[in-house]
């Protein structure tokens, strides 16, 4: 009974560990300009934040602004919206750029910057935490 009891709690302790070390799972916010009514599917987001298209179905103009390598909402737009993994989207930046097709979107440096640059330039869209989101700008998606 001991016996089974010790691999019991070791099965629980493994299991506890191995949960702490998978990355968290975090929301991410896309915002535009206070001014821009349009909404957006996912595939017109993907296409925009991808550099393929500049315009929503509409004709609503929006250029995508990142935040920087690393940062965790980066990340997740990456996963969540791009489907591409950090290594798969810096290639896929570089392709662009290397054929002509597309340039590396502009960054700022953190999700106040990105509140900033979005509430006075009314064609970017980016994204933030919601913990970061403010009433001066507008949420268009959440993932």
């Amino acid at each position: 009974m001991k016996h089974k009891l010790r691999i019991l709690a070791l099965a629980v302790v493994t299991v506890n560990s191995a949960m702490l070390s998978l990355p968290a799972q975090a929301e991410v916010v896309v915002i535009v300009n206070k001014a821009v009514t349009a909404s957006a599917s996912r595939e017109e987001l993907r296409r925009i934040f991808l550099g393929k298209s500049n315009n929503l179905e509409d004709g609503t103009r929006l250029i995508p602004i990142y935040l920087p390598d690393g940062n965790a909402e980066r990340e997740e737009l990456g996963i969540k919206l791009l489907k591409k993994t950090p290594s798969q989207l810096e290639v896929h930046w570089s392709k662009l750029q290397f054929t002509g097709k597309g340039e590396r979107p502009s960054t700022v440096s953190d999700a106040q910057a990105m509140v900033n640059y979005i509430s006075k330039h009314r064609e970017a869209i980016g994204y933030i935490s919601p913990s970061a989101l403010t009433n001066d700008v507008r949420e268009i998606a959440r993932f």
